[in-house]
């Protein structure tokens, strides 16, 4: 009935501020519980409801945040089905509300985030059409409002992971165009913010990555200008000891920087330069466990 209706929509909402609150205080599984609780009251309500947009939009973020604590409890096969699930109802609210910029950017962001989970199971095919969904809806997005520095970062995202799928499955050439059109994004964006970190961060973080594919390619000249624009990035962040992301993010520059001299072959140039880089990550590793992303060596290995 509309009364039991109403008990369940507040009851949902409480286990969803419970959720909250439990995950600001970094209470994971608590977390997860009451997030859990609050999607299957909320699914309770959409399905009663299937006609109200409101119903099917809550019940989208709560599949997004289970596909996320499934993520942190390593369970990849129920974060796939939740991550699935939310896009599939994102997609239907667009359907139904066509004209709701929001929507659009809650597909794109699904279709990545599911994109992402794929590639864990190697299945590059998916991924590569959900990021290819998202692409198409955020290039939409900035021809919609090209004032919009939020839609043209978000296309820049996108570009970023297909370039990283075209490294996964061999295409170099696609992943240096990817990495080329997401870095003119990103420089047009920090032209007009050349003060903001954040931007300046992203921004050295395509330019590295886009170096590493043109050494790959065999085009030192153009990786080595992509590295030095990335380090004179780097070196700006960094002039804070305490932001240990940055003082990371700047090691790994300057071993990028030594694995091209070697490349180039200048094995004792590249290996003056790559072996302190190496040990400062090394270091910064133990300081604060990090995801590893140590410049590799084996161009100066023998």
């Amino acid at each position: 009935s509309p009364g039991d209706l109403s008990v369940v929509r507040s009851v949902a909402a409480v286990e969803w501020a419970m959720r909250s609150l439990l995950d600001r205080l970094g209470e994971v599984q608590p977390a997860a519980e009451a997030a859990q609780k609050a999607l299957e009251l909320r699914e309770l309500v959409a399905r009663a409801e299937p006609n109200r947009l409101d119903a099917r939009r809550d019940l989208a973020a709560a599949y997004y945040v289970r596909g996320n604590a499934a993520i942190t409890a390593g369970d990849l096969n129920a974060a796939r089905a939740a991550r699935a699930k939310a896009l599939e109802l994102w997609e239907s609210i667009a359907l139904d509300d066509p004209k709701d910029s929001k929507t659009g950017y809650q597909v794109s962001l699904s279709a990545k985030m599911l994109a992402a989970v794929e590639q864990r199971f190697q299945d590059f095919s998916s991924a590569r059409k959900h990021l290819e969904q998202a692409r198409l809806i955020d290039v939409a997005r900035r021809q919609a409002a090209p004032s919009d520095a939020s839609a043209q970062l978000d296309l820049s995202f996108d570009l970023s992971e297909l370039g990283e799928l075209s490294v996964r499955t061999g295409n170099l050439a696609a992943a240096a165009g990817y990495y080329r059109e997401a870095r003119e994004i990103r420089e047009k964006l920090l032209a007009h913010e050349t003060g903001n970190e954040r931007l300046q961060t992203r921004v050295a973080y395509i330019q590295s990555r886009e170096g590493r594919v043109q050494l790959r390619l065999g085009h030192t000249r153009q990786a080595r200008a992509a590295f030095q624009r990335a380090l004179n990035l780097r070196r700006a962040v960094a002039s804070d000891p305490s932001n240990l992301d940055a003082q990371f993010a700047l090691a790994e520059s300057q071993g990028d920087l030594g694995a091209l001299r070697c490349a180039a072959g200048d094995a004792a140039g590249g290996k003056v330069v790559l072996t302190p880089a190496l040990a400062s990550i090394e270091e910064l590793e133990r300081r604060r466990p990090l995801a590893s992303r140590a410049a590799s060596a084996h161009q100066c290995s023998g």
